[in-house]
């Protein structure tokens, strides 16, 4: 049995001196730089990354102009009805349009021009049916986002003239972006307007949150000091009134505004 043991601690140290060498050979990067090792190594090819992106803005650019084909037709307007509006409303076209017009890096503007110019094409071409502008003008925040590009693209441009001026795809963009830009502005007045004067035809519910959206930070007096007694009165019913008094009496500052 002594022979046994004596046998096996010599395998197992044996083994661990065959094993602890390639161990110490492995080089292990820090928690969080991006590299592994072993099964947690990771391949990433930066030109085969670069090839799928275009090929991806490349599809991108096909669905928009198919898409601007289709709503730019008149025959379009007839043939969309609640049921097309509906699909439209609930894909994620709006999202992917706002997506783009979210991203204000101008080096990615010069770079992907094409991309972003179809996305304006595209909307221009929503604005511009009657049925389908209100996607934009109601459900999304198109004008926020175009006004912030605008504002963005406008600031480089005064402060890098001569840089822009060779540059083709930004000048075309700064173009098509003010183009669409002043049509959001022309039917966002327009969409005013025809809201004042059908005032009678809106619901209780939309009346309500016209009326009381002013006033949603809005304040309200609800104590004031009597001139003759020069004790607080409550111009309102209030939950902690009694202990508001009391607080008064021991001129307790910060438990009144901790009570109100």
């Amino acid at each position: 049995n002594n022979l046994t043991i004596v046998n096996h601690s010599q395998h197992v140290a044996e083994s661990t001196n065959i094993h602890h060498p390639s161990q110490t050979n492995q080089s292990f990067w820090a928690k969080g730089t991006g590299f592994g090792t072993g099964t947690t190594v990771s391949v990433w090819n930066a030109e085969q990354t670069l090839i799928l992106q275009k090929l991806h803005e490349e599809h991108v650019i096909y669905l928009f102009d198919i898409l601007c084909s289709i709503f730019l037709s008149k025959l379009s307007e007839q043939l969309i009805d609640g049921n097309v509006y509906e699909i439209l409303n609930k894909s994620c076209l709006v999202p992917v349009i706002e997506s783009y017009l979210r991203n204000d890096s101008i080096l990615d503007i010069s770079k992907q021009g094409d991309i972003h110019r179809q996305c304006l094409k595209l909307v221009y071409c929503l604005l511009n049916n009657d049925k389908l502008k209100s996607l934009l003008l109601q459900t999304s925040n198109i004008k926020q986002l175009i006004e912030n590009l605008l504002q963005c693209v406008q600031t480089y441009t005064t402060m890098v003239q001569q840089q822009i001026d060779d540059d083709e795809q930004l000048c075309l963009f700064m173009v098509e972006l003010k183009q669409v830009y002043d049509k959001i502005v022309e039917e966002k007045q327009g969409g005013e307007e025809d809201k004042d004067t059908n005032d009678d035809d809106v619901t209780l519910d939309v009346f309500y949150c016209k009326i009381m959206k002013p006033l949603q930070f809005s304040a309200y007096e609800i104590t004031k000091e009597n001139s003759e007694t020069g004790k607080l009165e409550f111009l309102m019913k209030f939950h902690y009134e009694n202990n508001i008094r009391d607080s008064c009496a021991i001129y307790s500052i910060q438990r009144i505004k901790r009570l109100a």
